[in-house]
């Protein structure tokens, strides 16, 4: 079956960038779960909310990668803030439904945005302050969280006074 739709439908991918599909594109699958895709949809809606509201023990993890960036920690070093294993911080992370790594990207992410747009410091400051040692690799991962170069990025979104 052939969609009659006037042009190419746009949709927005997990990271924000479009994505198109033209108009010869695929009907849905006759098996297609409804439920199952209005609760994926909205799981993806809550989970930008979620990543900004951690708390918990996610959230006090998060606190001490901020207070040590830029020196980069481990795993070890934050599991020993609170004196823990850290397999014992890697298992609670898991049970509030996040990896260590996933949390620092997030914590990078977050502040890379930050100061992107407020800070008005060049990239190269910027990525020493997040804890990356070659500006590529920032702006390799920035890529990957935004779509965009962390230059572009601040091109589109200028710095609003107050």
């Amino acid at each position: 079956m052939i969609s009659t739709s006037p042009g190419p439908t746009i949709a927005r991918t997990v990271s924000g960038r479009e994505a198109s599909a033209s108009r010869w594109s695929r009907p849905p699958s006759p098996r297609a779960n409804t439920h199952t895709e209005a609760l994926a949809l909205a799981r993806c809606r809550e989970l930008p909310a979620r990543r900004q509201a951690r708390t918990g023990f996610a959230g006090r993890v998060r606190d001490v990668l901020v207070d040590q960036l830029p020196e980069r920690p481990d795993a070890d070093e934050v599991a020993a803030r609170p004196h823990l294993a850290t397999l014992t911080l890697r298992h609670r992370l898991a049970a509030e439904g996040i990896s260590y790594r996933a949390l620092l990207s997030e914590v990078r992410e977050h502040l890379a945005e930050q100061l992107l747009i407020t800070a008005g410091l060049p990239v190269g400051q910027i990525a020493r302050r997040l804890g990356y040692v070659e500006v590529s690799s920032f702006s390799q991962a920035f890529r990957q969280w935004k779509g965009v170069g962390p230059r572009e990025y601040r091109k589109r979104h200028p710095a609003t006074s107050h």
